[in-house]
């Protein structure tokens, strides 16, 4: 993706909306973050990216927060990461308004959503139908007798079992960031 992460990321404050397990706080800390700040509405995925920065030997402030209503003033951040997570959220129109809310005129932000169409969504769609009513416990189970590492059946979850999950073609995309003042 050619990303230049210390030019991105040095000297900055930044912002780490839907935070999951720290990956992407990981990545910013590692690159000389001036401050960094990450929300996540799941309580265990805060303890668990306040655990993997600390691992590292970063500070970082993280709180438990709905993205819709990003806690921080206007203009704060200089960028903002939001990888995988406002397809998932209730009100992905409203994630991305508090996104430009919160980042400063001139800051950047990078937000990775699913794209749409082919043979994958096909398939997550139809597989969404047939776990519908199974419990995530019992996927996991058997996920687990079949051999697969926590991280892919994490994956396999959000795509199977999450109550929200919506794919963007590049135009709806970019209409939802225009309609929200991007």
């Amino acid at each position: 993706n050619k990303i230049n992460a210390t030019k991105l990321f040095k000297g900055k404050k930044c912002l780490d909306v839907g935070c999951g397990n720290g990956r992407g706080s990981l990545f910013m800390a590692k690159h000389h973050v001036r401050t960094l700040n990450a929300i996540d509405l799941s309580k265990s995925n805060v303890i668990k990216t306040k655990k993997v920065l600390k691992q590292f030997g970063f500070k970082i402030k993280v709180q438990q927060s709905r993205a819709e209503k990003i806690p921080y003033q206007d203009n704060t951040f200089d960028f903002i990461w939001c990888n995988g997570a406002i397809m998932h959220t209730h009100k992905p129109s409203a994630v991305i308004s508090e996104i430009h809310r919160v980042l400063k005129p001139e800051g950047k932000a990078w937000i990775f959503v699913y794209g749409s169409g082919g043979l994958w969504w096909y398939v997550i769609s139809k597989l969404r139908r047939y776990f519908s009513n199974i419990k995530p416990s019992r996927v996991i189970r058997e996920l687990q007798k079949l051999g697969y590492a926590n991280r892919y059946i994490a994956e396999f979850l959000d795509d199977w079992k999450v109550l929200n999950l919506r794919t963007y073609t590049n135009l709806k995309f970019q209409k939802c960031l225009k309609s929200t003042g991007f």
